[in-house]
């Protein structure tokens, strides 16, 4: 299994707060290696304050997730990074992704109380917690704030443009060498394009790319063509001058099958116990 980028943040000893030092819940509120009870912070003017606004924090555009008994995973499409959250931090991302009108730190506290989390700490602490393990998110790119005026979610740049271009004209020429049965060529051709997205534009880039690649209208569900693609894929792997890991291959076969009129998409699994991502 190849590791995709994951994040890792040192947390110094001193930063703890009373909730973590004595309270379970308080250092299982990670994203990716991060202990978001370790992360305790200056409650805000805002929270001391009566008669001022709390802000609304929010899921980011380009963020998908996916929970189960033992947490969520967060996949941040703009950074191509994958996050992981558990227990409390699992609790506080259910509440945000659920809920449209966005949340406020005391609704995430009421949510985690009702859970059971955090009953024996003060109440102090646990809105502590919660508010920086909620910036943490925004700080991540994860999450936003309605307080806090956020760039553009997606600047058209000309290396985007370019980009846009590289794979557009990749498509095309691959579309003649599939015709020819040149399987091994297109694959080739595909590995190329996906190293020069990525590297102008990122992964939002190729993740754009393989989403819009077109089915084309031959529909087809011939075994012996997805075994073929697969195989030449795995040729053009060996042969490409840099080592192709697990995302690239799944990439450019996901490109070949939908170019040959097969509705494939590439699925990101992730691996929990150590926290690694692959492309199948």
């Amino acid at each position: 299994m190849t590791p995709m980028a994951t994040t890792s943040i040192p947390v110094p000893a001193h930063a703890y707060t009373a909730i973590a030092q004595r309270h379970k819940d308080g250092s299982m509120l990670e994203v990716g290696e991060v202990q978001m009870g370790a992360m305790g912070a200056e409650m805000s003017h805002n929270m001391k304050t009566p008669g001022i606004r709390q802000p609304r924090f929010f899921v980011s555009a380009d963020v998908y997730s996916s929970r189960d008994s033992d947490g969520t995973v967060i996949l941040n499409v703009n950074s191509g990074r994958l996050y992981s959250l558990i227990n409390a931090g699992c609790v506080a991302w259910r509440k945000i992704s659920d809920d449209s009108d966005g949340v406020t730190v005391e609704s995430v506290v009421e949510e985690l109380l009702a859970e059971g989390m955090f009953v024996d700490a003060s109440r102090h602490d646990t809105r502590q917690a919660v508010e920086s393990m909620l910036n943490k998110l925004v700080e991540l790119g994860i999450a936003y704030r309605n307080d806090i005026e956020r760039g553009p979610l997606f600047s058209v740049g000309v290396r985007s443009l370019i980009a846009s271009a590289i794979a557009r004209s990749s498509r095309l020429v691959a579309t003649a060498f599939i015709e020819f049965k040149f399987y091994t060529i297109a694959a080739f051709l595909c590995l190329l394009m996906f190293e020069m997205v990525i590297n102008l534009a990122g992964f939002r880039q190729i993740h754009h790319t393989a989403k819009k690649w077109p089915v084309t209208q031959n529909k087809s569900t011939d075994k012996a063509l997805f075994a073929a693609l697969s195989r030449a894929t795995d040729r053009a792997c060996a042969w490409y001058p840099r080592k192709a890991m697990c995302l690239p291959r799944a990439i450019v076969v996901t490109c070949l099958l939908r170019q040959s009129g097969i509705a494939a998409v590439t699925v990101i699994a992730v691996q929990k116990n150590p926290f690694v991502g692959h492309g199948l």
